[in-house]
């Protein structure tokens, strides 16, 4: 698909090149005449190139197009050097108007104009000769079909935007097993079977996504297993997908564990899709590992596969395999898809019947089709295309590489073979990536549609991810037989499983005569350089590698008996293995015969590890980059000198890229000429970027060195620099001088330095992110195309005030405004224009923390910043009024007179806001989710002063609440019981800490409350009840020395997972009620009042024995016993013993065999000696006071 490829690039400088030299006419004097010339010949070959494009497969067309790339990529640079200049002098004339300085004519600006005149007529020059060879291969000027606004608008989300078509039968038949018939046995498996693209995870999703499923199943999961997998690694799977997290010791054991104090009590749907694991015996282990992985009946997995005979016969009792869709079917789906003018019709209906029932093709072709609603001549070379007499596998790959071929522009082509840069699985940020396509400047902005370049680079973010997804549908696994095999090179000898190791083969190195027959028919060596050359070989130490270097590089030098002592007597040879084989890599690099041929070789680096080229393909893209010039003294054309080039590399392409230094000379020698994107981690040295003037990209990751180098600001080129893995970077002052800088990402900048002066002359830059606080650059107010700005630090002086924040028009995302007692008024916050930054979704206040009581100033200021009603997120940090402005009370925001709810708010935090006296009326706010609470002392209620009445809740729709630090807060709302019904009806989490105010809660009324935690409130005295919390999972009460007990527990049973009551001094027993908690897999107990003889009575924690998992008990020093109900626990693995008095370890606990973790804290009779004699047997774990004394996984 290189033809493709090279198809889309030259398209693509085309459109950039043709855009910049348009928009230089009026501001280029002294070669306007140059660029409408050079505009007229890049119109007249653009209008050759889509009739090149479909004569690709030709190889003079193919050579065609690698040349307009060539010298494409020359205007490119050129025109970015003009638009550069362009820049430069408006920040110049910028500068001379403020500081009213006039601006005289320099020579050394008429010394650009002809030098940049000249470079534009030698570009002219070199089209006329590639137009005039369009010609002469017949090319045709084709005008080009404007592409429907209505393309742009697409999209595709993990449910098919589409109605699904054909299945609707199929999706009632697995929601009624799902659901009604087998609802009584334990787990069902429902195998959903087809050939690749017929459709069956888009079955599986409309199942996942129904309403009865929704409403019938506690948890949902869906696991993309697309490859062979051990039980492991797919139980892994399915905790991942329900946890979000990755087990950290992935053990069988340890992951039914996981997975059953995930599930507990609750009824699942496990999607497995892709599945190609079919033997009984895998799926025998697999049920028996998951059937009890909770105690709820009626439990489900929809497993979707390409394989017929999967599973056990119960499976295949349950199993649905799935049929193409009928014509008519099809039909349907492509309308809906293509929306084909009538005229068209009977070619789209033939279309459909050749893609033989295969939902995937008609989407596909549906889709792509719809780009061109008006082109019949498309329409017949699809109906036409000699893929629809092919294999099946192969026409799906033809008719996906034709989709390809048919993205509606250049552009989305362009962005789509960018992509393959990154490494499979690399994760991007949408963001990201439109960013990274700006840089490179395949993005521009369209005038027309008055749309943005961020907003383009969504519209073809859309169009990818339609494409990509249909792509990977197509291809991944396409694979069905058995008896495929994979051959594993490593380094590692303990590489995989023992079924592995049988089957392994460890290689010895070469004999010295091995060696000596592998070297001389690489060297070549005269007789009288034979005895060196085998004391050379003696020293490889019978690596092939270095054999194979060291013999093709002193072949160049077959008479030269100076090298070859030079190379025998190296100092290379006493190093270790390891690094003589890097520094033989250098010495064979640094003894090439000539700099042509580093230069040949160093573009190498650019290809992945392992990719193959054929010799005249790379010869090709020498020349192409002008490394390769013919030789007349030989009578040697370019390609000669190619092959010559290709023999002497040939053998050295086996480079080692973890060579600082190495790698680092292999990207100089490339960079000079053609970099555009370098990503490099982990250099020791100080890097210059003086070789390295293309690039448009450069991310720098853990650098060593802090300190950027000032030819930085050479890189004129360059649109975005990432450094946001760097800790504490030192900018070069020539930062100033990226005038083309769209995006700069930061790690931490420390506080205490300042960046450069002149940052206000990167005037092209749009993102300014930042991982961590950094203070913003001086006169940031002059950046006007910001559209991000992390974070915003208000100074006293000029450049620093709030007013910068009032020119940037355009800025979105998230900003931190801090440091706001330094603005001076109202009328100054005003300045900020938050209110008309529509865009803005998370904003942030803060001031810093004051010790003067009430500060009356900060209403006035936080009044001027009123915000856009568009905002999701409102922080607001130390606060210093007794009350909010009106805007924040009302949770509105005032538009020219009229209040408008802020009703996207979906969270809000508050703290530190120490003398407010009233809470925001958060009541209308239909999305609030999260509230936090936090440092508001002089707050009695959580009821707001604007029009809150005491039946109202607080919040109909919060699902979290934390209060914490509230010193005087003593109720929920003006109802007399502090009740989580008087919060919000749906609160799902409730934290309640340091609030010494609280005497009373009371959980009576039903409530859908999953976690509670209440720490270190000293004077909460009673509990009233927690009988209405039956969905209640997680019941934390940590340090309440007042409390006098703890209500019944008898409600939770069917619910409780996790019970936490610690440091609770005044209670005198375990709550009532303990004994029904057997979902519970967490339990932490302890202290209990000091005046009892011992622990108090665990009667009836036997029927925990299913769960109970983990278990930490704390006592007091005079404790000498723990309590012995623990023995009956026959599922716990994790044991916590704290502050006991105990002597030795009892033999009930020694013979606990389930126990892989025991810990002793603070329990003074016992030492290390007694510990390691009286420990659990199976222990994996043994510690002491924190210090590990077993550690049996570490040895195994």
């Amino acid at each position: 698909m290189i033809d493709a490829f090279v198809t889309v690039a030259a398209e693509v400088i085309l459109e950039k090149a043709f855009s910049l030299a348009a928009n230089e006419f009026a501001i280029a004097r002294g070669f306007t005449d140059s660029l409408k010339n050079l505009h007229n010949k890049l119109e007249m070959i653009r209008a050759k190139l889509r009739d090149a494009e479909r004569q690709k497969g030709s190889e003079a067309v193919t050579v065609w197009l690698k040349q307009l790339k060539t010298v494409m990529s020359e205007a490119d640079d050129l025109l970015d050097e003009v638009e550069y200049e362009v820049l430069r002098r408006e920040v110049k004339k910028r500068d001379h108007t403020t500081r009213k300085i006039r601006c005289r004519p320099s020579l050394k600006k008429f010394s650009f104009r002809r030098e940049m005149g000249h470079k534009i007529e030698n570009i002219i020059t070199k089209l006329s000769e590639i137009n005039k060879h369009a010609l002469e291969l017949g090319l045709q000027v084709e005008q080009q079909i404007p592409i429907p606004n209505s393309l742009r608008n697409e999209t595709h989300s993990y449910l098919d935007e589409f109605k699904i078509v054909g299945r609707e039968n199929d999706k009632l038949q697995i929601i009624e097993l799902l659901t009604e018939s087998t609802k009584e046995e334990k787990l069902t498996i429902i195998p959903v079977v087809g050939m690749g693209g017929i459709g069956k995870t888009t079955l599986a999703k409309s199942v996942y996504n129904n309403p009865k499923i929704q409403r019938h199943f506690d948890v949902k999961a869906w696991v993309c297993v697309s490859l062979k997998v051990n039980i492991n690694r797919l139980l892994e799977m399915i905790y991942e997908s329900l946890n979000g997290q990755k087990c950290e010791l992935p053990t069988r054991e340890n992951l039914i564990t996981k997975l059953r104090e995930e599930l507990g009590s609750k009824r699942y749907l496990l999607v497995l899709d892709d599945v190609w694991d079919e033997e009984r015996t895998y799926w025998d282990d697999f049920r028996s590992c998951v059937v009890n992985m909770n105690s709820q009946n009626g439990n489900g997995i929809i497993v979707t596969t390409r394989k017929l005979e999967i599973g056990t016969n119960y499976m295949k009792k349950n199993s649905l395999t799935l049929q193409g869709l009928s014509d008519d079917e099809g039909w349907i789906m492509f309308k809906e898809r293509a929306n084909p003018l009538p005229e068209l019709e009977e070619i789209g209906r033939d279309v459909v019947k050749k893609c033989h029932g295969l939902p995937l093709l008609v989407k596909v072709i549906g889709s792509m089709l719809q780009n061109y609603s008006g082109d019949k001549d498309k329409w017949l070379s699809v109906q036409e295309s000699m893929v629809w007499g092919k294999e099946e596998g192969d026409m799906v790959l033809s008719i996906l590489k034709l989709s390809f071929d048919n993205l509606p522009n250049s552009i989305s082509k362009q962005c789509f073979a960018y992509c393959s840069i990154f490494e499979k699985d690399t994760v991007m940020k949408k963001e990201e990536l439109i960013q990274l396509w700006m840089a490179l400047g395949l993005l521009q902005a369209d005038g027309t549609r008055n749309s943005n370049m961020e907003d383009v680079g969504n519209d073809i973010f859309k169009i990818l991810r339609t494409y990509w997804d249909d792509f990977r549908s197509c291809v991944v696994n396409m694979n069905s037989q058995n008896g495929n095999g994979i051959i594993v090179t490593t380094r590692k000898l303990e590489i995989g499983t023992n079924y592995m190791k049988k089957n392994s083969l460890t290689l010895q190195g070469l004999s010295d005569d091995e060696g000596w027959i592998m070297f001389k028919e690489r060297a070549n060596p005269l007789p009288e350089l034979e005895e060196i050359g085998r004391d050379v070989v003696k020293k490889c130490h019978g690596l092939p590698l270095l054999v194979k270097v060291i013999g093709s590089m002193l072949q160049n030098y077959s008479g030269d008996k100076d090298k070859w002592l030079s190379v025998q007597e190296s100092m290379v040879w006493g190093e270790e293995e390891g690094d003589m084989v890097l520094s033989i890599l250098k010495l064979s690099f640094d003894n090439l015969p000539n700099s042509i041929s580093k230069q040949c070789f160093a573009y190498c680096s650019i290809f992945e590890k392992d990719t193959v080229m054929k010799k005249e393909e790379l010869i090709q893209l020498w020349m192409a980059l002008g490394l390769l010039q013919a030789d007349g003294t030989r009578n040697s054309n370019m390609e000669d000198v190619g092959n010559d080039i290709f023999k002497i590399l040939h053998l050295s392409i086996t480079q080692e890229k973890d060579s600082n230094s190495f790698s680092y000379k292999f990207i100089k020698e490339a960079g000079s000429r053609s970099l555009h994107t370098l990503f490099m981690s982990s250099m020791g040295k100080e890097i210059s970027f003086q070789d390295f003037k293309c690039l448009r990209i450069l991310k720098l990751t853990y650098i060593r060195q802090k300190r950027i180098d000032e030819s930085l600001g050479d890189l004129v080129h360059l649109r975005y620099l990432d450094l946001s893995d760097i800790f504490r970077i030192v900018f070069p002052k020539s930062i100033s001088k990226l005038h083309h800088l769209q995006t700069l990402k930061l790690g931490s900048y420390s506080n205490s330095k300042k960046f450069p002066e002149g940052m206000r002359n990167l005037i092209s830059l749009q993102h300014l992110e930042s991982k961590h606080f950094v203070r913003s650059p001086k006169d940031v107010g002059q950046l006007t195309s910001l559209r991000t700005l992390s974070y915003f630090s208000v100074g006293r002086t000029k450049g620093y005030q709030i007013d910068e924040l009032g020119r940037l028009k355009h800025l979105g995302g998230k900003l931190d405004i801090s440091n706001l007692e330094e603005v001076r008024s109202k009328e100054e916050a005003i300045q900020a224009d938050l209110g008309g930054k529509r865009n803005l979704y998370k904003i942030n206040f803060s001031w810093n923390k004051s010790y003067e009581g009430v500060r009356q100033k900060d209403k006035d200021i936080l009044e001027g910043l009123q915000t856009h009603e568009n905002v999701k997120s409102l922080t607001i940090e130390n606060y210093s009024s007794d009350c909010f402005p009106e805007w924040v009370m009302k949770m509105s925001t005032n538009t020219r007179g009229e209040w408008i709810h802020l009703d996207k708010l979906v969270d809000v935090t508050l703290s530190g806001c120490h003398n407010v006296l009233s809470l925001p009326m958060v009541l209308k706010l239909p999305l609030l989710r999260d509230l936090v609470l936090k440092d508001m002392d002089s707050l009695t209620s959580l009821s707001s002063s604007v029009g809150l009445g005491s039946s109202e809740p607080l919040s109909r729709s919060l699902r979290k609440l934390e209060v914490d630090g509230m010193k005087r807060l003593e109720k929920w709302t003006d109802a007399a019981t502090n009740s989580s019904t008087m919060i919000s009806p749906v609160l799902e989490m409730l934290s309640i800490e340091d609030c010494p105010k609280i005497i009373l809660l009371d959980e009576h009324y039903p409530h859908p409350l999953v976690r509670l935690e209440i720490m270190n409130c000293k004077n909460l005295e009673s509990i009233g009840s927690l009988q209405g919390l039956t969905s209640l999972e997680s019941l934390v009460i940590w340090e309440c020395p007042a409390l006098l007990g703890i209500p019944d527990l008898h409600n939770l049973g069917g619910s409780l997972k996790k019970l936490k009551i610690m440091w609770c001094e005044k209670l005198t027993s375990v709550p009532s009620g303990i004994d029904s908690l057997t979902l519970l897999d967490y339990l932490w107990l302890g202290p209990f009042s000091e005046e009892l003889d011992g622990f108090p009575s665990l009667k009836g924690i036997e029927k925990m024995r299913s769960n109970l998992r983990s278990l930490e008990l704390i006592g007091w020093s005079d404790w000498e016993s723990i309590p012995e109900e623990v023995k009956h626990l026959t599922s716990l693995e994790i044991f916590g013993i704290c502050e006991f008095g105990i002597r030795e370890i009892p033999m009930w606990l020694t013979n606990m065999s389930s126990i892989k973790r025991i810990s002793f804290y603070n329990c003074h009779g016992l030492d290390a000696d007694s510990v390691l004699k009286g420990a659990p047997r199976e222990a994996e774990y043994v510690d002491i006071n924190g210090k590990i004394i077993i550690n049996r996984r570490s040895s195994s």
